[in-house]
């Protein structure tokens, strides 16, 4: 079977987004992005990162192999765009994870992005990729991005919110400045700059985006204080939460836990099966443990530098 590789553009969105839905179904372990991964990227992490000053439109970074009669059979990608790559394959074409490195190093790092830096992810006990990039001069890092999940058919615990805080959804913006709201979401993740408006709003445009499943949390002056969105993928019936977050200094309270379990209790009562998050570092994994979720995969950067040209 012939395949090529070729540059991705905005027509094949809704074909890729299906190759990680036929990923996911295929795959004896699941694999590193979901489907919802991939629609956060497009529509959140993107243009935030344009805002930012990318000069690299994180489409630039993409690759797609396709069969002689147009099957998407393997997607290469960044996601800032910055040094950090990932490989996605169907496992009966793992066989062109070689060529993919070479693109990656030539055609993204060195192309698109002008860099000498770059780190293929791999999940942990993965013999095949692992080989490649040992004899490629990779090395592997200590760091590791956990995929954790847990399944809805199992009883809830009751965590009830902290006193003095209450619990909301995007269903109604009534009262809610967006600026706000937005200003509490980077600043948990350590950005003092937030993002335009119009990227949020471009965010809920997501064919997975739900209202319903886009949660917050208010103290009694009003201050939003935590939060979660949670990306349904109604074909699949799972339901993948990014970004879970709380500000800096409502911290240590149980109130994150209590907004990411009121999340599970939604999924749950919409009748979904199972739920994901992801966590970078061992501190964020061992408070997913905390709220019934299982470290299922582990995935490290490999690191290496290239030569300039």
């Amino acid at each position: 079977m012939d395949v090529k590789f070729r540059k991705y553009n905005e027509n094949d969105y809704n074909r890729a987004f299906n190759f990680f839905r036929d990923l996911y179904r295929a795959s004896d372990n699941v694999p590193f992005w979901l489907p919802s991964r991939w629609e956060y990227a497009d529509y959140l992490v993107s243009p935030l990162f344009k805002d930012r000053g990318s000069l690299i439109d994180w489409k630039e970074t993409i690759y797609l192999w396709e069969t002689d009669n147009g099957t998407i059979v393997a997607i290469l990608c960044s996601e800032n765009p910055d040094e950090n790559i990932f490989i996605h394959t169907k496992p009966e074409f793992r066989y062109l994870e070689e060529e993919m490195i070479t693109v990656a190093e030539e055609r993204i790092i060195s192309g698109n992005l002008n860099q000498t830096r770059i780190s293929i992810w791999c999940q942990s006990g993965d013999p095949y990729r692992e080989l490649i990039l040992q004899k490629r001069g990779y090395k592997k890092q200590i760091v590791a991005d956990y995929l954790n999940w847990r399944d809805l058919d199992e009883p809830l615990r009751e965590i009830k919110m902290p006193e003095g805080y209450t619990l909301q959804n995007m269903v109604s913006e009534e009262g809610l400045d967006l600026r706000h709201k937005i200003s509490r979401m980077t600043g948990a993740f350590g950005s003092p700059k937030p993002y335009p408006v119009e990227i949020y709003r471009n965010m809920q445009s997501g064919p997975s985006y739900r209202r319903e499943f886009d949660l917050y949390t208010k103290d009694s002056g009003g201050n939003v204080t935590s939060f979660c969105i949670i990306w349904y993928d109604e074909e699949l019936n799972i339901g993948y939460f990014e970004p879970v977050g709380t500000d800096a200094s409502h911290r240590h309270k149980g109130l994150g836990r209590a907004t990411l379990n009121a999340g599970l209790r939604c999924l749950k009562q919409a009748g979904v099966s199972r739920a994901y998050v992801g966590s970078f570092g061992d501190e964020r994994m061992s408070f997913y443990r905390t709220s019934g979720f299982t470290s299922r995969l582990a995935f490290h950067p490999w690191t290496k530098e290239l030569e300039k040209g």
